[in-house]
């Protein structure tokens, strides 16, 4: 315990991303104790550094360290150097590693599974939020771990899909690990604390400031073996995590986006710049199958929210291809196709002869007559002990009742708020009392639930 009071004495002296405070470190071995009691400042050790950095190592009051040691520890907050065996081990080759971590929670096995950041816009669009519904839902369902920032937008989407499918989720903060930011996101980020992993290399109580943020985008990038940028424009944050995941060696990955919307022309960009294409989960998995031995995980993908989930993609996919919409295409004619007649004019539309029609009526009698489908029945509860298909979880998915039942007490207000015919946005669900923030995020897992439906224009609606 007394060593970690060296570290934490060390780390507030370097500051974040010190380049010059690792050095130091790696020149008296690893051991700031004997940077601490080291009396001549010039020792050969010494050499090249800067020296305001060095006058701040003049500073040998321990204070401020007991205070912060005595926090942790009275707040179960685990304090994480580089010279201790659970530091992160992707973190350690980075020449401007944090010293210190600070940590609420954790995650098993981190070091031995695939870990995957995802980051982008705050002001993403509906086809990037389902864009990372998608992916995020796939990459649980192989056991990977889902790094981000705890931001709006796509970070606040990537943690909750994982947190809803019961995965694994780590956010790096630029704030203390018991400072929420945005404020809004207090929730996530205490659930984050509870279900997954916190991490920070300020101090607890540390406040948020826009220069903490590019600094710690090196950490989601350096905790992850690929990044995946979802909707960035050409000034977000995330194009500097994916420059420094680049820096660092990591596989950086990104989905198309329209070229007409701004929030799309950065994630172009890095497509254009050697950026990996990413359309689905599989695209940064078979890159990592051999290296981690990864197959499907049965507890995820046959979990009945994860066939909910998947019924509701291939209906979005199956309305996009549509025999509607294809006939559609096909009465467009062709530049160098005469437009074709009505089809009642084609030869074989013509009226058949009287006997052909008798003929066929009487083979139709004589041939075995196929059951009509019965109409569906409302799902019973399943019985225990009794034999079932494995069709049963996906029988009840649409049930209203069925999902009601699974909801928590704000995603039922909000549930119970929203009217059964038409749809409306999320400020008009003001009767709930409840904060913009925390609506907007019981809408966000009414939607994983399949039992709400994000339309243009900010408007939702119930489709169960």
């Amino acid at each position: 315990m007394k060593d970690v009071l060296y570290w934490i004495w060390y780390s507030i002296r370097c500051g974040a991303g010190s380049v010059d405070g690792v050095r130091l470190l790696e020149r008296f071995g690893g051991d700031p104790k004997a940077i601490f009691e080291s009396k001549d400042s010039k020792r050969p050790e010494f050499e090249g550094l800067d020296p305001a950095f060095l006058g701040r190592l003049g500073n040998k009051n321990l204070d401020g360290a007991n205070r912060v040691l005595e926090f942790c520890f009275m707040n179960d907050i685990r304090i994480l150097t580089c010279g201790s065996e659970d530091y992160p081990s992707r973190l350690r080759g980075l020449y401007n590693r944090p010293i210190v971590l600070y940590a609420r929670g954790k995650i098993e096995n981190l070091e031995k599974r695939l870990c995957v950041a995802v980051v982008g816009t705050r002001g993403m669009t509906d086809y990037g939020k389902h864009a990372v519904f998608d992916i995020v839902r796939s990459l649980c369902g192989y056991g990977a771990v889902i790094i981000s920032g705890a931001a709006y937008g796509v970070d606040a989407v990537a943690h909750r899909t994982a947190l809803f499918f019961d995965s694994d989720t780590a956010a790096v903060l630029g704030s203390g690990v018991n400072v929420p930011y945005p404020r809004e996101n207090a929730p996530l980020i205490d659930e984050i604390a509870q279900k997954g992993m916190l991490l920070s290399e300020y101090v607890p109580g540390t406040a948020p400031n826009g220069r903490n943020f590019p600094m710690r985008n090196r950490i989601i990038s350096g905790l992850a073996d690929a990044v995946l940028v979802v909707e960035a424009d050409l000034k977000s944050g995330a194009l500097i995590t994916a420059r420094l995941a680049a820096d660092q060696g990591r596989a950086v990955y990104a989905v198309p986006g329209n070229i007409d919307q701004p929030s799309s022309r950065g994630a172009n960009n890095l497509i254009r710049d050697g950026a990996k294409l990413c359309t689905r989960a599989e695209d940064i998995i078979e890159d990592f199958a051999d290296e981690y031995q990864l197959e499907q995980l049965d507890s995820v993908i046959r979990s009945e929210k994860y066939i909910r989930y998947e019924m509701r993609s291939r209906s979005r996919m199956a309305q996009s291809s549509s025999p509607a919409q294809n006939r559609r295409d096909r009465s467009v004619p062709k530049p160098d196709e005469p437009p074709k007649e009505s089809s009642l004019s084609e030869p074989e539309q013509k009226p058949e002869p009287e006997a052909e029609v008798k003929s066929r009526q009487k083979e139709s009698e004589k041939a075995p007559k196929k059951r009509r489908p019965e109409p569906a029945k409302a799902a019973e509860p399943r019985r225990s002990g009794s034999d079932t298909d494995k069709d049963a979880p996906v029988k009840s998915v649409n049930s209203r009742e069925c999902i009601y039942s699974k909801l928590g007490e704000t995603e039922k207000k909000v549930f119970d708020a929203l009217p059964d015919e038409g749809a409306v946005t999320s400020d008009k669900l003001s009767s709930t009392g409840l904060p913009a923030s925390e609506v907007l995020a019981a809408l966000t897992v009414l939607e994983l639930y399949a039992a709400v439906e994000s339309l243009p224009g900010g408007l939702y609606r119930k489709i169960v």
